[in-house]
């Protein structure tokens, strides 16, 4: 029982991190992404 509390614990927390790893990409990607495509 207390294996899966663990597991929910974890999940949660890669899935902040992974939140939080997106918000901190996504905005320089959309950036570039901006800029490849007025230089096409």
């Amino acid at each position: 029982m207390s294996d899966m509390k663990l597991a929910d614990t974890a999940r949660a927390g890669f899935s902040a991190l992974r939140d939080l790893f997106f918000q901190a990409f996504s905005a320089p990607l959309q950036a570039s992404k901006i800029e490849s495509t007025a230089l096409l």
